[in-house]
């Protein structure tokens, strides 16, 4: 039996704004960023975060536009403003250190500085921006000029701590230092939305009531151990494809190619399930805990339909006796058999696998005797 749970996650960041590469600057009004209401998000290190705010010292890459007087369109090149700047490995943004604790005040600490032009009848700025930062973030963009804002693409490897929580803003179109403050907002920073674009994936197991009850039935009592949880056959690539239109940002995460991988949700020992049959005693895997204050505990995988015969869940447990027999096997089952058929992106989904044990009991009946009169003998 699987119990499913489903919570989105949004996260909002601020930022700030910048001039064009051939503008003589003629004051100082530097560009800040700064970062509002995100939600649970896994580093490149694994880290998970919660709360409203990424921590100090967080990094993002950012890239601009500089349109002139023109607004910003799809049709869009790459971005001409900001670029690589400050970046060894080509293709990626300036890389922005997020400041303050939680780091929500706008930070300028980004090389190099780029400051609003003052010409802004001719200066139009649009920004968008991505996550986890640096040389090497997990994964790659395509800057187009054929439909696309931007094309992404995301390999997600088998290991927990490998997977990033990626991230897109919406663009944020024809800002100038001027019009900042529209809605609300801080003179001279830019807001960004971001969107998560992978589905987060946690898994608990437990046992039924009546498993618990055998499991603490006294001294003769079975151990009931959980060593692996594994989903297989889960499609490992995805596409992102940004889209812009009127203002508007559309942010699309698929499954690019046919490759699949597994992944294993495998604790460093095996889980006993004695007592967590109890609401909010269910234990997270791979860690064990009742919370989810592992990093590894939470998976983030690409976006996908379920169907009927291809992805799959195996758990593998194992049964000892007190006779010192015992028992291991591994039981695989459809995941498409759940209520979720969907894995969609910025989607948080709680499985919960219930591994019952099912006695093995007797009872008899007799086939009565078949009563023969036999003839009377005569003497």
């Amino acid at each position: 039996m699987k119990k499913f749970t489903i919570l989105a996650a949004i996260a909002v960041f601020v930022f700030g704004a910048c001039s064009k590469h051939d503008v003589k600057q003629t004051d100082t009004r530097a560009i800040g960023f700064g970062t509002y209401v995100p939600t649970s998000t896994k580093a490149a290190d694994g880290s998970i975060l919660s709360g409203t705010n990424f921590d100090a010292n967080a990094q993002i890459n950012v890239y601009a536009w500089n349109t002139g007087n023109s607004a910003f369109a799809q049709s869009t090149t790459a971005p001409n403003f900001m670029n690589n700047d400050g970046v060894t490995a080509a293709g990626h943004g300036s890389v922005v250190t997020l400041s303050g604790t939680p780091a929500s005040v706008p930070s300028s600490n980004y090389t190099p500085v780029k400051f609003w032009p003052s010409d802004e009848a001719n200066n139009l700025l649009s920004f968008i921006g991505f996550y986890p930062a640096g040389a090497n973030p997990g994964y790659t963009l395509t800057w187009t000029n054929t439909g696309n804002v931007v094309n992404g693409s995301i390999t997600v490897p088998a290991a927990s701590a490998s997977q990033i929580d990626f991230m897109v803003s919406d663009v944020v179109n024809d800002k100038t230092y001027s019009n900042t403050t529209a809605g609300g907002g801080t003179l001279g920073n830019v807001p960004l939305k971001f969107h998560h674009l992978m589905t987060q994936i946690n898994v608990k197991v437990k046992t039924d009531d009546t498993t618990d009850e055998i499991l603490d039935s006294g001294t003769s009592s079975p151990t009931l151990t959980v060593s692996a949880l594994s989903f297989t056959f889960i499609k490992d690539k995805g596409k992102l494809t940004t889209t812009y239109a009127a203002g508007s940002s559309t942010h699309t995460m698929a499954v690019d190619g046919t490759t699949t991988q597994t992944y294993v949700f495998s604790p460093s020992s095996a889980l006993n399930l004695k007592g967590t049959s109890v609401s909010g005693s269910e234990k997270y895997l791979p860690s064990g805990g009742t919370t989810l204050a592992n990093p590894g505990d939470a998976f983030l995988l690409v976006p996908q339909a379920l169907a009927a015969g291809a992805q799959k869940v195996s758990v593998t447990y194992k049964i000892e006796y007190s006779d010192g027999t015992e028992s291991e096997q591994t039981v695989t089952k459809d995941l498409y058999d759940g209520s979720v058929k969907t894995w969609g992106q910025n989607q948080k989904i709680v499985y919960t696998f219930v591994i019952g044990l099912k006695p093995i009991t007797f009872t008899s009946d007799l086939v009565d005797w078949t009563t023969v009169e036999a003839n009377p003998f005569t003497f």
